[in-house]
Formats: structure tokens, C-alpha cells, sequence
């Protein structure tokens, strides 16, 4: 969003800029774009201080001499995102994806909004179609549990694997499928796995996953 875009620099920039106009246009046009926005949404959704943190994350070395500085950027965000923690539980769309924070354009956060709905509703689709065609990687997991409160709280559980095998397009038998290949796929794995953790729990509670439906048969790449 346009915040987002304020920080690399541009017109709307801060006092002390993180990026020059010519390097700014260079982020904006990177493959790593996308990638960096999507660190940025996940600082925000963790309550941490991105606007404070990221001249620092830039200027920390030279960058001139990057062949990619959106992506240079995309890594040192990430690195501190992995030893910032969390300020409070961040928001994540379907449980995986984090949502934009902070948006003061009612346009822009309805357009949001929308989009959230959309996903949610993808999910849940998803979710139905593999339970009414008994796909493997449902079946494992158990049957709807009889309790109505357990029973949203598993297919919630069940959106955000669905989503994330949607997203990475895990077509195996297995949950999960193989191992994560970027930095993104790493945290939407791992909360993916999170989630079969969570929603074998719930089933195992309510007595409708059989002993086969263990951690460490669903979630091995090699299973088939």
C-alpha cells in the first residue's frame, strides 16, 4: 500500500530517507518486491515498529554495490523479523497471510477487506470440495467433530492448510508435501504445520482420527 511504498522512499518519504529516489524506483521494479512487502505486512501484524527500524536495517551497510537491493532489503528484514519476536498476536488471513495494518484510506481498507473475505471464502471452498471428495490429506486428518464449537475451530484449522497448499500447490496425498524453497514458504509452513498439529488435537479430543493420524506420518514429505 501506499505506506509501504513511503518507506523505500518517494515524495512521502520520511525525514531521514531509507533509499534514494533512483534506488527506490529500482525496489519498486525488483521480482523481490513482492517478497519485501509481504516482510513488511508481517512486522506490522506482529506490532513491531518497522517505521523505526528499517532506516537502520538500510543504512546499516552500503547497498550500492547490491546487484538486488530489494532483495538485500527482503533479507535483512527477514533476519530481523526472526529474532525481533512478536509485540502482540499478530493478525493472519486464514491464519497465514498477515493483513495490512495501519490504513487510513477508506478505499484502501475496504479494498482490503474484500480481498480478506475473498480468501477466507476460497478457503473454507476449498476446505468443502476436499471433504465431500474425501480427499487423502483430509481423511487424515479426522472427521468433523460432533461438538459445533470444536467443529469450527477444526475447519479453521483446516482453512489454513488448505490455503497454504493452495498458495504452494501441494497436490501430493501428504499434508505438506515437500520442504519449504524461500523464506516465504518457511513461515506459511510453519504455520500450516502448526495447524495439522492443532486440528489432529482437536479431532484426537473428540475421538475421530484414528491412531494412523500422527504428526509424524502426516507430515512426512516422503509419504505418499
Amino acid at each position: 500500500n501506499e505506506s509501504d511504498r513511503s518507506r523505500v522512499g518517494g515524495r512521502n518519504r520520511p525525514a531521514a530517507p531509507a533509499l534514494t529516489p533512483s534506488e527506490a524506483d529500482t525496489v519498486r521494479s525488483s521480482e523481490a518486491w513482492g517478497p519485501l512487502m509481504a516482510a513488511f505486512c508481517e512486522a506490522e501484524a506482529r506490532g513491531l515498529d518497522l517505521d523505526r527500524a528499517l532506516p537502520t536495517l538500510v543504512q546499516g551497510r552500503t547497498i550500492s554495490s547490491a546487484d538486488d537491493v530489494a532483495a538485500l532489503i527482503h533479507g535483512r528484514v527477514t533476519k530481523w523479523l526472526e529474532t525481533a519476536g512478536e509485540q502482540r498476536q499478530p493478525d493472519r488471513i486464514v491464519g497465514l497471510f498477515p493483513s495490512a495494518g495501519r490504513v487510513t484510506d477508506q478505499d484502501v481498507g475496504q479494498a482490503l477487506l474484500d480481498r480478506r473475505m475473498l480468501i477466507e471464502e476460497q478457503a473454507r471452498a476449498l476446505v468443502l470440495e476436499s471433504l465431500q471428495r474425501r480427499d487423502p490429506w483430509i481423511v487424515s486428518l479426522g472427521r468433523p467433530p460432533d461438538d459445533p464449537a470444536r467443529r469450527q475451530d477444526w475447519l479453521n484449522r483446516l482453512e489454513t492448510i488448505a490455503a497454504y497448499r493452495d498458495r504452494w500447490q501441494v497436490n501430493a496425498g501428504t499434508v505438506l508435501d515437500e520442504e519449504p524453497r524461500s523464506h516465504e514458504q518457511a513461515a506459511h509452513h510453519q504455520s500450516a504445520r502448526q495447524a495439522v498439529l492443532a486440528s489432529l488435537l482437536i479431532a484426537r479430543m473428540d475421538g475421530s482420527c484414528l491412531d494412523r493420524c500422527a504428526p509424524t506420518t502426516l507430515l512426512e514429505p516422503g509419504n505418499r
